[in-house]
């Protein structure tokens, strides 16, 4: 979040730091929270047991309370779009809110960092109609996407979220709703050759357009 004084960097995958220490441990394409959702095929007994097994986290970046559970999302909670039973049900979801929501008036710029398929997603991932800002959300992601195309050659499409596919419950559409008029999402390299392996020599280059 960038701040009128100060550059603010809430640390890597802060959305979902169970799943992502998860990750490097057991399952490299986790990307859910950790704590238990539900029974697997929403099966239990009487008494709440799983019958066929229990499912495990929630899709962080679909747990925002904005237009929550309506779209892009699944009500299986194994899942990896499962956002939960409500909004907020995970901790670092908690957190992360209210600290935004505490400092929302000082913040002028929220970015969401995502791979892959090098595009940069405008306001709002749930209706397509288009908001009220939306010259200058095309004027930003022109900017940028220009910018990027200048560093390395890599060309980023400037699209709005819904383009992409319809999603309820984004931290970029919460943090629009809160004020925030400059809420972004960008999705990282690349488009598909490499996909969710990135090799390790572009990380930094990929740093560099940003």
């Amino acid at each position: 979040a960038m701040m009128r004084s100060q550059c603010i960097s809430s640390g890597i995958n802060a959305e979902y730091g169970d799943g992502y220490e998860y990750s490097r441990t057991s399952n490299r394409f986790w990307r859910k929270t950790r704590r238990p959702s539900g029974c697997k095929y929403n099966y239990e007994t009487s008494d709440g047991r799983c019958i066929y097994g229990t499912c495990y986290g929630v899709d962080p970046n679909r747990n925002w309370d904005v237009d929550f559970g309506r779209q892009g999302v699944s009500r299986n909670p194994c899942s990896d779009i499962y956002p939960g039973k409500r909004p907020f049900t995970e901790s670092n979801t908690q957190a992360m809110s209210k600290w935004l929501a505490d400092n929302a008036r000082q913040i002028e710029l929220y970015l969401s960092f995502h791979s892959y398929s090098q595009l940069f997603l405008k306001p709002v991932g749930y209706d397509r109609n288009p908001p009220v800002d939306a010259a200058m959300h095309n004027a930003a992601g022109s900017a940028v996407v220009n910018a990027i195309a200048g560093t390395h050659g890599k060309i980023y499409k400037n699209i709005r979220s819904v383009e992409l596919y319809p999603t309820s419950g984004s931290s970029q559409d919460w943090m629009y709703s809160k004020g925030v008029k400059n809420a972004y999402t960008i999705e990282l390299r690349d488009t598909g050759r490499y996909g969710f392996q990135l090799p390790a020599s572009q990380i930094i280059p990929t740093g560099e357009e940003y």
